[in-house]
């Protein structure tokens, strides 16, 4: 929980990247070029997703270390960074969430990352030069991805312009 200010300054800060051209700054119109920081500030890890992965519910409140939201019929945590839940089928873990919470950014809500990879420094699942995912526009699935020992499927959610949820199936 040390890491929720940082975190929330963090997804400011990417998701205000570029939003300013060239010549809004308070030294437009003259000779000195601005300085700028090109390279978009990186997310931190708020928790390791893969970690989880084919965890009893007992291994993964142990992994968390926080009290979940709940507990029944699934474990549902409500983090600062957003939403965690996992669903068990049977006794057998079938399917695990991440939903990013929104923030108030002055008159604006922003509400996501601008891209999978993004997301996924957030949550632990490295897609950095993976091969492009299957797109609908919508929802980007990468097919096989190892978490934890085992091939995945995994889906990051797109709603509008940002990267927002990432889900991982068990089938």
């Amino acid at each position: 929980m040390k890491i929720t200010l940082p975190v929330i300054v963090l997804v400011i800060a990417v998701l205000g990247c570029g939003r300013f051209g060239t010549g809004s700054g308070s030294n437009a119109g003259t000779n000195d070029a601005p300085k700028t920081n090109s390279t978009p500030a990186a997310p931190v890890k708020a928790f390791d997703m893969p970690s989880l992965v084919d965890k009893s519910r007992d291994e993964v409140k142990k992994i968390m270390n926080v009290t979940p939201k709940s507990e029944d019929p699934w474990l549902e945590y409500d983090l600062p960074q957003g939403y965690l839940t996992i669903w068990y089928t049977k006794g057998k873990q079938s399917h695990l969430s991440f939903d990013l919470k929104s923030i108030q950014v002055g008159s604006q809500t922003a509400s996501g990352f601008a891209s999978p990879e993004q997301l996924g420094d957030l949550v632990g699942i490295d897609v950095h030069g993976k091969p492009l995912p299957t797109d609908n526009g919508s929802f980007y699935k990468y097919e096989g991805l190892n978490l934890n020992g085992k091939p995945r499927n995994v889906t990051f959610h797109k709603v509008g312009n940002g990267f927002s949820g990432v889900s991982v199936d068990f089938d």
